[in-house]
């Protein structure tokens, strides 16, 4: 009795009750929108105009206290508490990647912009490129109208070439690509994108970076902790058409009143059996019987009556709502389905620290017969045997095919409609019917002999696009500071990042597919290519801190190397087996060949680079970065090998001077100037050279000779195009980084442009 005497008066010191308190910040001022919530629950609160809040919870409580732009505390619940916020710097001190190393953001001079892999992953994607969209101002992403497997472009800042290249430099764990591009990775697999936009954060980059730069930083194993992570998403899709078409009985009377602005009809309204059969079918009513039939059908009488001339075109009157309206897309179009599936695995201590992880991508396309897989696979390992060095590296691979379905063409050259399947069933007229009375397909319908018919032409062809990717980043880095102190802050590192990309190509048209009966045989062809580079880097850094003053230095010196081979392409008809043979078929001792098999043509390129960094700053408010970068590339002609980039960028934190003390409206505000060259080297490897053909000359009488005759001719003046770009900029966050943003003046001027 007495146990049970000593809780009941003990429970009142620990029943619940109304608990009131008041949140501020380091200053004494209110913290407005403070979530105060118990921990492990969803009972909580929000803390009002004054910082104050109330809530019904026992003394002793743990509370955990959070609002953005400020580090989040766990507290004892008690009686009339004050709660004191820190500010979370850690969005000022965030590490961010700017070419050849990294540097806090707060530091950074250059425009540029990050992008997370929370925001990457925000939405379901098939690729990087598209998880990019929307996610940064000055980039355009566009992938409107792909197929499957197929990736968007990517602009930053508009176009700064006519002919060349307008893509971006992308950069994958400080590796350049150049064989494979961004759509390698699995969107998962990636820690953060870095989109250097402006001359002086891309001048480092020289010949490379007229078009902005990527930096792509991709996962590792974390210190402390094993980590086992499975996603998975599922989407579905369908083709919305925006643009409204018309029925059977609208394209009708289109076709009527422009044949009669035209001057070769009667008005719409007044239109006769005669005139419809001159001018609404293509190639006339025997061309395409079943679609005049149909229209026919308008006039209320049959194929047979209007053959056989008997009608009397006084006693009909035209009714629009009779003719068969069809829809062609529903021919064409299918709920498209994309299962995304990625199991990862990552670990690290302080000596080791891994990373793997497996991807698989089914998606199947809106429109029936485009479909793509890829397979992805990453591992990366990151060794610190010894406190001065380090070693690692990372290899990824990617295999893919793609079920590139109808492109239209016939196999024969310059005949060919390469529009989607959907675009073709949009091509027709709906008064234009798929089948004939015996069930047979319409081949041309609305006798259109340029666009066949969709009907029934998946699996009477087989186009595929077959790829595989492989790339790696190896290097060792030497911490000087860890063997002598006053080395403090040097550091040497290599890079080597090989990447190779195989693409095989097949396309097999069946002799009774839309596009080849007129041909009378089936098509087969096969092409395969290979592309090879790599970069070395070696870098030497130097970062140290005297007093008020910070200093940054990096020395480059780069090396890089490109190759491109076409193993082999041919076509030919005759495949024996037809479709279950396919390609696979294509041997010249069983194939009519059409063309003779090319073999092993090969492209070289080669690019060196040398490039010095200074960024200092002083007192944490003046920043000032200034680079030199000078590239040679071989494509380019004697004399115009070799140019430099310089750039120089200034930086303000105001919010760091002592006049902006005591004030809570700005927690960042920071100004920038920047000025800086880049380069844009991207022209035909051999743009500077003669390129010859042969010809072959009959003289009559005497015999043939063959001749070696230039078909372009050799332009030694070709140089590098170069963009000069100026640009302001300003950051702010306010309240607390509840609103945040960046302003951005900039203008490009490029010289030198390269056209034919």
């Amino acid at each position: 009795m007495a146990v049970v005497a000593l809780l009941l008066v003990s429970a009142p010191a620990f029943a619940q009750g109304p608990l009131s308190g008041k949140v501020i910040d380091a200053n004494g001022d209110p913290v407005i929108g403070a979530g105060i919530v118990v921990k492990g629950t969803t009972n909580g609160t929000v803390s009002d105009v004054d910082g104050s809040f109330s809530l019904n919870v026992a003394p002793g409580t743990t509370l955990e206290v959070s609002c953005v732009g400020y580090v989040t505390q766990e507290v004892a619940a008690a009686r009339n508490m004050t709660i004191t916020l820190a500010e979370d710097v850690t969005l000022l001190e965030e590490t961010v990647v700017v070419g050849y190393g990294t540097m806090k953001k707060s530091d950074v001079t250059g425009a540029m912009v990050s992008v997370s892999s929370e925001e990457l992953v925000s939405n379901p994607v098939n690729n990087a490129i598209e998880a990019l969209q929307g996610k940064a101002a000055g980039v355009v992403v566009s992938s409107a109208g792909l197929r499957p497997g197929e990736t968007g472009s990517i602009q930053i800042r508009g176009r700064n070439s006519i002919s060349a290249s307008t893509s971006p430099l992308v950069v994958i764990d400080g590796v350049v690509s150049r064989s494979v591009g961004l759509d390698m990775l699995n969107p998962q697999d990636i820690e953060s994108i870095d989109i250097l936009k402006d001359a002086s954060a891309t001048a480092i980059y020289g010949a490379q970076g007229g078009n902005g730069v990527v930096l792509v930083t991709t996962k590792k194993g974390y210190n402390g902790r094993f980590t086992l992570s499975y996603n998975t998403n599922i989407t579905l899709e369908k083709i919305y058409d925006v643009l409204p078409t018309m029925t059977a009985s609208e394209a009708i009377e289109w076709r009527r009143w422009a044949k009669y602005y035209a001057g070769v009809g009667p008005r719409a309204d007044e239109p006769t059996i005669a005139n419809d059969a001159a001018t609404l079918l293509y190639g006339g009513p025997s061309v395409d019987p079943a679609s005049w039939a149909n229209i026919l059908r308008g006039w209320g009488i049959s194929y047979a009556d209007w053959a056989s001339g008997n009608y009397n075109q006084a006693n009909l009157k035209w009714d629009g709502s009779k003719v068969i309206d069809t829809d062609w897309t529903k021919f064409t179009d299918r709920i498209g389905v994309s299962q995304e599936h990625s199991l990862s695995a990552s670990y690290g201590n302080e000596r080791v620290r891994a990373y793997t992880s497996l991807g698989y991508l089914d998606n199947q396309g809106t429109n029936i017969g485009q479909d793509f897989k890829r397979y992805t696979f990453r591992t990366s390992v990151d060794v610190t045997p010894v406190p001065w060095f380090s070693l690692g590296g990372s290899i990824n691979l990617r295999y893919s095919e793609q079920l590139y379905g109808i492109d239209g063409g016939n196999g024969v050259s310059g005949n060919s409609y390469a529009a989607s399947l959907h675009e073709k069933g949009r091509a027709f007229y709906r008064y234009a019917v798929p089948y004939n009375d015996d069930g047979t397909r319409v081949i041309y319908p609305g006798a259109d002999e340029i666009v066949a018919t969709v009907i029934e032409e998946v699996g009477k062809s087989d186009i595929r696009n077959l790829n595989a990717n492989v790339t790696g980043t190896f290097y060792t880095q030497f911490n000087f500071d860890k063997i002598w102190e006053p080395l403090k802050g040097l550091t040497f590192k290599t890079t080597f990042g090989p990447q190779m990309s195989l693409r095989q190509n097949y396309r097999y048209l069946s002799a009774d597919c839309a596009n080849r009966m007129s041909q009378g045989t089936d098509y087969v062809s096969s092409s395969a290519s290979k592309n090879f580079s790599w970069t070395l880097d070696n870098i030497i850094a130097y970062n140290r801190q005297f007093g008020d003053h910070s200093v940054d230095v990096t020395l480059l010196q780069e090396a890089m190397s490109s190759m491109s081979t076409t193993l082999y392409s041919m076509s030919g008809t005759g495949v024996a087996l037809g479709l279950s043979q396919a390609y696979w078929g294509l041997n010249p001792n069983s194939v009519s060949i059409l063309n003779s098999p090319s073999y092993n043509s090969l492209t070289e390129n080669q690019l060196a680079s040398y490039m010095a960094r200074v960024a200092y700053n002083f007192k944490n408010r003046y920043l000032l970065t200034v680079s030199y970068r000078y590239d040679g590339a071989s494509q380019l002609g004697e004399g115009h090998k070799w140019h430099g980039f310089p750039s120089v960028a200034l930086g303000w934190r105001i919010d760091q001077e002592d006049f902006m003390k005591g004030q809570d409206i700005f927690s960042q505000l920071k100004l920038r100037l920047g000025w800086g060259k880049t380069g844009n080297y991207s022209v035909g490897t051999y743009s500077t050279k003669d390129l010859l053909s042969t010809r072959v000359v009959d003289h009559g009488a005497s015999p043939m000779t063959t001749y070696m005759t230039p078909t372009t001719f050799a332009n030694q003046a070709i140089g590098w195009e170069t963009t000069t770009q100026l640009n302001a900029g300003l950051d702010f966050s306010i309240l607390k980084g509840r609103i945040s943003g960046v302003f951005d003046v900039y203008k490009n001027n490029t010289d030198g442009l390269i056209f034919s």
